[in-house]
């Protein structure tokens, strides 16, 4: 009988990670992966590619989001990484997109945000 063949870890994480940004990238809310330390950039999906227009990867979260030179004063990540366990939500506006955000840490060392929406929606601007 034939040993069924040999699996290789890498081959599988590569599969399950392209897997995942192919998800990331058909969600027509914007996503994307910063290094919570340096801030730089590691992913973004097609919908924030889109909503800026330009590839905004390795860049730092604040300038490219915010348009700021230094870490952003609302920033919770000092909150969020003292304690990785804990849930955590937020709200934001962002005055670079003009929308108002909802992120929810979940506790389990992933976050999750989306668009709450538009200012101007909300003010009965079309």
């Amino acid at each position: 009988m034939t040993p069924p063949p040999s699996r290789n870890p890498e081959n599988d994480q590569e599969f399950e990670r392209s897997q995942l940004l192919s998800i990331f990238d058909s969600i027509n809310q914007i996503i994307y992966i910063a290094d919570p330390e340096t801030y730089e950039i590691l992913y973004v999906n097609r919908a924030l590619r889109q909503k800026f227009d330009r590839d905004v990867v390795g860049g730092l979260c604040y300038r490219e989001f915010q348009g700021l030179d230094a870490p952003c004063p609302f920033c919770t990540n000092p909150i969020i990484l003292k304690d990785t366990t804990k849930e955590y939500q937020w709200e934001h506006h962002n005055p670079v997109s003009d929308r108002d955000y909802m992120i929810k840490w979940a506790g389990d060392g992933s976050g999750v945000g989306h668009g709450v929406r538009d200012r101007q929606e909300s003010q009965g601007h079309h």
